[in-house]
């Protein structure tokens, strides 16, 4: 998140500085296209407010502040206002609580996690699901481990992804004003930047899993090899480079 939060300042700054010494001119905008309405942005915005908490709260009320549920309701809380750039923008910030923070689930699970979600389409809410689900069943709690873990997965879901509907639909009226806006746009550009650098750091966390591995270190650097091959040079699709890896697997297991 501090990454993010400096990315972005960085961007209005960036931009603070060349407005001063060569002002640029906004282009001209109708009325209708710029003057959104005074009192349904905000009224969207607290009612989804409303919306977004109440299972975080109802957590804290029925099993207290310190129970699992209401902490994964309070972290991915968090995860959804200060991620910017999709999945592998989230999962190291995801993956750096979950597993050395909070000790929701291992590294291994983590990754195993990943996996499975990079089978089938829209990763992100699979492995957030799956850290969520691990994580209610990592502590005890009233309910057995299999109800404490879909509740687990169920508010993790919830407070991930009901704000994203919040941002549209507060921010929809906004939207022209914020694209010629140079602030923004400068903004947003040094965040890309950044972003770029977290994805990376995800990179790198999954690599070091190469050498902690069961599997020999030889088999898992000839993998990564023959995938990064046959992405950049033969311009192979992910669903076909999963496709032949999990199929490489299940031989390797029947063997």
């Amino acid at each position: 998140p501090w990454i993010v939060v400096t990315a972005l300042g960085l961007g209005l700054v960036k931009q603070m500085r060349s407005t001063t010494s060569a002002p640029v001119p906004m282009p001209t905008r109708t009325a209708s296209r710029t003057a959104p309405s005074p009192v349904t942005p905000w009224r969207i915005l607290v009612i989804g407010m409303v919306v977004w908490l109440a299972p975080l709260i109802l957590a804290a009320l029925a099993f207290g502040p310190d129970n699992v549920l209401f902490s994964l309701g309070w972290f991915f809380s968090k995860v959804a206002v200060v991620t910017f750039g999709g999945a592998y923008a989230v999962l190291p910030y995801v993956a750096e609580h979950a597993v050395q923070q909070a000790g929701w689930l291992s590294p291994s699970a983590m990754k195993d996690g990943l996996a499975l979600a990079e089978t089938l389409p829209g990763p992100l809410v699979k492995v957030l699901a799956f850290v969520g689900y691990l994580g209610g069943t990592a502590q005890a709690g009233p309910f057995p481990p299999l109800v404490m873990g879909l509740a687990g997965a169920a508010i993790t879901t919830w407070v991930t992804f009901v704000p994203s509907f919040i941002f549209i639909l507060f921010a929809a009226p906004y939207v022209d004003r914020l694209t010629h806006s140079p602030h923004a746009q400068t903004a947003l550009q040094t965040l890309g930047a950044a972003v770029i650098g977290v994805i990376a750091n995800l990179a790198a966390w999954f690599g070091a899993g190469l050498f902690t591995n069961d599997q020999p270190l030889l088999l898992n650097v000839t993998i990564c090899l023959v995938s990064l091959w046959l992405l950049v040079i033969r311009r192979w699709t992910i669903p076909w480079l999963i496709g032949l890896i999990a199929t490489a697997g299940l031989v390797r297991a029947i063997l």
